[in-house]
């Protein structure tokens, strides 16, 4: 049994720290997003990528909403740093990581401490640098921990249970005795099992929640560059096709809605709001602007019966 249950608790946190990462790299990458689009726009019209302005000011918004990042930099295609955070870093070495983007909208790499995700930045004609995030691997993992703290107890207070249980039927002898053990190994696995998809609901609702954020932030964003332009956002048109984007390059949103003065102008699909308790959901606030992304929790359950099916 210890070993059965060993085997369980190794594959239920390595399919929650898979999962989790997953989130969280998608989560970095639809900040990147929102920097890549502004850097390609620059890119298109003939900007040279060292006269790029506003790296300073774009990297402390995101360092600041998100401290698993360690730092972002602008390089070229020789991977020599044009803008940084970390101007005092060091040339780290990386390797190819396991966790890849089924979309190939980037690539990850990583090392002993930290993963990079590198986002391409395109001209008109091609690939004219990266735009990179460290994140850091020890919130990732320590975070992940601290969902299974509570389980370890309980797989000990199990394997104690079945313990007793055999010592129980050998002393008096009960008939059937197979039987008996058979069912009280099925029960003790069966526990774990429950107890294993409780945690992974917990690390992936968790991990939804911050890109859902991200997400958000990333949208708040970009509709923060057309009201810095004093245009009016009800008229600008083209903000239905990217919430559409957004919605198709993140399959677990349900919903995105821009509301003005409390008003819905835009969304891409009818929320149902007698049904608030059934989503996540994350509202920013961009003055008498409101952008709110909605995940089904439905999506979080599917998610997890795939995995608890492998």
């Amino acid at each position: 049994l210890g070993f059965s249950l060993a085997l369980i608790t190794g594959i239920g946190i390595d399919e929650a720290h898979r999962t989790y990462l997953k989130l969280k790299i998608e989560g970095v990458y639809a900040l990147g997003e929102t920097v890549k689009s502004v850097v390609d726009s620059f890119l298109g019209a003939g900007v040279p990528l060292k006269q790029f302005i506003g790296f300073d000011t774009v990297s402390r918004m995101i360092l600041t909403s998100d401290n698993t990042i360690s730092s972002m930099r602008i390089v070229d295609n020789h991977k020599s740093a044009i803008f940084s955070s970390d101007p005092d870093s060091h040339v780290k070495l990386f390797f190819p990581s396991k966790s890849q983007d089924t979309l190939k909208r980037f690539l990850t790499d990583e090392n002993k401490n930290l993963y990079r995700i590198n986002i391409p930045l395109k001209n008109k004609f091609e690939k004219a640098g990266e735009l990179q995030f460290e994140i850091l691997k020890k919130p990732i993992n320590d975070r992940i921990l601290k969902m299974f703290k509570p389980f370890f107890p309980i797989v000990l207070a199990v394997m104690g249970l079945f313990l007793i249980l055999i010592y129980s039927f050998e002393k008096k002898g009960l008939k059937n005795q197979k039987f008996w053990v058979t069912l009280a190994y099925s029960f003790s696995t069966l526990i774990v099992s429950f107890t294993i998809l409780f945690s992974l609901i917990h690390i992936y609702s968790d991990g939804i929640q911050k890109k859902t954020h991200n997400l958000a932030n990333s949208l708040a964003y970009k509709l923060s560059i057309v009201k810095k332009l004093d245009l009016k956002i009800n008229s600008f048109k083209g903000i239905d096709q990217l919430f559409d984007q957004y919605k198709q390059l993140n399959n677990e949103i349900s919903y995105i809605d821009l509301k003005i003065k409390n008003e819905i102008v835009v969304h891409t699909g009818k929320s149902d709001l007698k049904k608030v308790s059934e989503y996540i959901r994350h509202t920013k606030h961009l003055k008498d602007l409101e952008i709110t992304v909605w995940v089904s929790k439905r999506t979080v359950y599917k998610n997890l019966w795939r995995s608890s099916k492998n």
